[in-house]
């Protein structure tokens, strides 16, 4: 245990920004920016190579060779260690993200998609987690090792959430065709509109359901990115921020307390974060695009989705109700405790401006901790779910 807790703080200070080691001062933000390496400048567009490209282009190889040294090389009869693991990557994607979220029809179309996102987000995500010599500080014109994840930008997790986005719509398009696809967002049995009182509320009512269906779309794409987004961040700053007091603080005495808690961190989110991220944003992906591809588009609505959700085991209703909340009222109380501590963050560099160094590193620190445990919440409320 000695020997990993040795092992993980030198790698974490290797991964420090040279200008977060500066004594007093750290800036853990400065690991997420994103500057031009390669400039490509189209017009408005932005196409310049930056860490973030890179770090996509070598989780695309390095998920491409994982894919084939598993899967494809050398495949005997008796199955090696290598072949099994393999397989279990393989039986995992297929059971439970394509089988459960999937309809049958469609497990052959969309199966690839759903194994390959899942793969690759966890190939982006634990690269992330691994110290690499690429980064915007050098040392003596050689980049310093630095921790960073693909997926920890939003620009990333959105461009994959759009793709799930527009095949969705394919899929539903190409099931149903065009005009029953896009009616079926309006729910059957309503009012028709009309000049008369019952017809003007049935029109308000057939516009404000278009609308909130509208909505609930995009809803899913912005979900689906930030969730991966904001874990992945909040995990990286999280590690960081621990180790960085040493340096704001100016104690080598913290290092008892912040490199053991920073070593829990940083097992737990590659132990556990890294993988869920990748099987849920795989998995919420298969049964986004399974719900568009079913014959019966009229369960999508929200008329629909409130009379399913009625219909089921009351139990299990009320569990899921109970979770909902308690993550709701999480999320609130977190999102209250971040404007709580940027104010508070503004008053005092307002009051004293030379501890703008000193503040931002406890603030960064209080934006994990409360990231984080909305988080635990959600899945110590996962747990309670499952098991009670």
């Amino acid at each position: 245990m000695k020997r990993l807790i040795g092992l993980f703080t030198t790698l974490v200070v290797l991964a420090l920004p040279a200008a977060a080691q500066a004594k007093g001062e750290f800036h853990p933000e400065d690991e997420f920016e994103l500057n031009d390496w390669i400039p490509i400048h189209i017009g408005p567009l932005n196409l310049s190579i930056n860490k973030a490209v890179v770090y996509l282009l070598l989780g695309a190889l390095c998920t491409c060779l994982l894919g084939i040294t598993l899967m494809r090389v050398r495949r005997g009869t008796e199955p090696t260690r290598r072949q099994t693991v393999g397989e279990m990557i393989y039986d995992i994607a297929q059971t439970q993200v394509a089988e459960q979220g999937l309809p049958s029809k469609a497990i052959g179309r969309w199966f690839p998609f759903v194994a390959t996102l899942m793969l690759f987000i966890w190939v982006v995500n634990m690269l992330g987690f691994i110290p690499l010599p690429i980064s915007n500080e050098k040392w003596h014109g050689i980049p310093t090792f630095g921790i960073y994840a693909a997926t920890a930008s939003i620009s990333v997790t959105l461009a994959l959430a759009l793709m799930t986005f527009v095949f969705t719509h394919i899929e539903g398009i190409r099931e149903n065709g065009p005009i029953r696809y896009f009616k079926s967002w309006i729910p059957s049995g309503l009012p028709k509109p009309g000049l008369s009182p019952a017809g003007l509320v049935a029109g308000f009512l057939l516009v404000f359901i278009a609308v909130l269906e509208v909505l609930g779309q995009f809803m899913r794409l912005i979900s689906l990115s930030v969730r991966l987004f904001a874990n992945m961040l909040a995990g990286h700053m999280l590690i960081l921020t621990f180790i960085g007091l040493i340096f704001v603080l100016e104690s080598v005495a913290l290092a008892v307390i912040s490199v053991p808690l920073a070593t829990v961190f940083y097992l737990f989110e590659v132990v556990i974060v890294v993988s869920i991220q990748a099987f849920i944003f795989a998995a919420l992906s298969a049964i986004y695009i399974a719900r568009r591809s079913s014959q019966n588009t009229k369960e999508d609505t929200l008329v629909g989705t409130l009379v399913a959700a009625t219909t089921g085991d009351v139990t299990d209703a009320g569990k899921a109700i109970a979770l909902a909340l308690g993550i709701g009222l999480g999320a609130l109380g977190a999102g209250v405790g971040i404007g709580n501590i940027f104010g508070s963050m503004i008053q005092s560099v307002a009051r004293q401006p030379e501890l703008r160094g000193e503040l931002q590193g406890i603030m960064w620190l209080g934006f994990a901790l409360t990231e984080a445990v909305v988080f635990y919440g959600l899945v110590g409320g996962l747990l309670a779910y499952v098991l009670i």
